[in-house]
């Protein structure tokens, strides 16, 4: 129904997830909401030293382009 409603999926889940590669605990269907893009945890962060820090606004600018996303339309992210 989301997607009938033009609201954009984000599915935040690891790859192999995502592809339904792994079956999480709890997860009944393997795979993501049909529909729904990937931004995988590794393109939301970056680690250096041990911490988790966050790109600048112009790279999730250009990736969210790249993929279709966004930031106009209404979104439902999952994970």
């Amino acid at each position: 129904k989301a997607l009938d409603n033009k609201q954009q999926l984000i599915d935040s889940r690891a790859a192999t997830q995502f592809h339904g590669l792994v079956l999480r605990k709890g997860v009944l269907a393997p795979g993501h909401i049909a529909g729904a893009k990937s931004l995988t945890p590794d393109l939301i962060t970056f680690n250096k030293q041990g911490a988790a820090f966050f790109y600048a606004p112009k790279v999730y600018q250009s990736l969210f382009q790249q993929m279709g996303i966004s930031s106009q339309q209404p979104t439902i992210a999952y994970l």
